[in-house]
């Protein structure tokens, strides 16, 4: 097996004659990482929690790393989970405005209505942050209902 040079060509792979990403593949990048979430973890299933209770789905989304997201979920992984604070892998990819994870993750029906310890919903989440972008492909897609009457998505 040729050795991995890098994990964005890992996750741009086209060619059929070559590896396509895995859930192994992503762990792998993360091990390789040294994130203070997984330090002295063996971080070995895609619904592992680190020390500060985010999956390897969460660190992903907030990369806004799509190849990594497919992986993960055709891998097992929630992507509803919820990690410290209370957070989704929608909201990392909305915090960081990562829109192509968002996209993603939206049309893999992610559920947009888990709130993180705030209250707030990853819409409410983009309204915060002024990420237009996001709200608007929000807006756009007709995907968010009305939040509910206790929800901080009215700012």
């Amino acid at each position: 097996m040729p050795e991995r040079s890098s994990y964005e060509s890992m996750a741009t792979m086209t060619n059929e004659s070559e590896k396509t990403l895995t859930a192994e593949d992503v762990l792998w990048r993360l091990r390789e990482d040294v994130l203070l979430e997984f330090l002295d973890l063996p971080l070995d299933n895609v619904n592992q929690r680190g020390h500060f209770g985010d999956c390897p789905i969460h660190i992903i989304a907030f990369r806004g790393d799509v190849p990594g997201l497919r992986a993960l979920i055709e891998g097992g992984a929630d992507m509803n989970c919820q990690g410290d604070r209370d957070v989704t892998p929608l909201h990392n990819a909305v915090l960081h405005n990562q829109i192509d994870a968002v996209t993603f993750l939206l049309q893999m029906g992610v559920d947009r209505q888990i709130a993180n310890d705030d209250g707030d919903t990853p819409l409410g989440l983009a309204r915060i942050m002024g990420h237009s972008d996001i709200i608007k492909l929000f807006e756009e897609l007709d995907i968010e209902p009305p939040p509910s009457p206790d929800s901080h998505d009215e700012r």
